[in-house]
């Protein structure tokens, strides 16, 4: 029987010295760069990572060592669990008795009705047929859920979060203080400026970034950039990319690493100047 050694590393970048690194673009994403500690007992292991955020592309994954980039390699990335969704539940109870509420829309009068769900709806990707749920109702075939589903607790035993589990590489065992960066969507910026008139020969311009953070992580004491212009960057998976991480290729040979993205036109940068703190769904105004 293969024992597999897995290193579960919790991502919190208050406990590290070392100040996570977030570059925001225009185009609501960002590239994220936590600062991480790995302990090897071997040359090849598994990495598990828990905090990170939902929407970040599995595929933009890269382990760095700061003295050493390509000394830690990543073989393969596998999403372990997928974001809990209604949906996803729909589908662990098909062929189960489920409650529904409904709700009269004259009264507003709440009702809790059960039926057994025979199907769980579905939402393919691109370029596949969808269906409706199918519901048996009081000896009734019906298509279509009859109301809000109400889920029983114990089912939620597993994350609520995405798990992301990665096959590393390193050059020998030990302790290796290294970089995670990522790209993640559901970051953005906006800038205000203030005319200040102090007298009728005098103003001074203040200038204000708006930054929002939709992702579902929080990040502290991070330093923040904020880039304004077009990038060029890869478009994210429609499914949960199970695969090694693999260099892009153009059409002329030539490699494009898919997690940096490079810029087609002139773009401008901006860096707070004092580390920043926003939590998940906030959205900040810094001077």
């Amino acid at each position: 029987m293969k024992n597999i050694t897995l290193l579960i590393v919790l991502l919190l970048p208050s406990l590290s010295l070392a100040q996570s690194k977030i570059v925001i673009y225009k185009q609501n994403f960002a590239i994220v760069t936590e600062p991480i500690t790995l302990t090897a007992s071997r040359p090849e292991t598994y990495l598990v990572l828990t905090n990170l955020p939902a929407t970040v592309d599995p595929r933009t994954l890269i382990l760095a060592h700061p003295s050493k980039p390509d000394a830690i390699r990543i073989l393969e990335c596998e999403p372990l669990t997928r974001p809990v969704d209604e949906t996803f539940l729909l589908q662990l109870y098909e062929g189960k008795a489920l409650d529904f509420e409904t709700i009269n829309p004259t009264t507003g009068e709440r009702r809790i009705i059960r039926g057994r769900l025979i199907r769980a709806p579905y939402t393919p990707v691109e370029g596949h047929p969808s269906w409706d749920a199918i519901v048996e109702l009081e000896g009734k075939i019906r298509f279509g859920l009859p109301g809000k589903p109400l889920f029983d607790p114990t089912i939620l035993s597993t994350s609520v979060k995405p798990i992301t589990m990665l096959k590393i590489k390193v050059p020998q065992p030990g302790r290796y203080q290294c970089e995670l960066c990522y790209e993640a969507t559901g970051f953005g910026w906006e800038t205000i400026y203030v005319i200040n008139l102090e007298s009728e020969l005098s103003a001074s311009l203040i200038a204000q970034a708006m930054i929002k953070n939709d992702t579902t992580k929080d990040f502290y004491q991070s330093q923040v950039t904020l880039l304004a212009g077009e990038i060029h960057r890869p478009r994210p998976p429609t499914y949960p990319a199970r695969r090694a991480i693999m260099p892009m290729t153009t059409a002329g040979g030539e490699t494009v690493d898919e997690a940096y993205p490079t810029p087609e036109f002139e773009y401008y940068k901006f860096q707070l100047p004092y580390l920043v703190s926003i939590c998940a769904g906030q959205t900040k105004l810094y001077e």
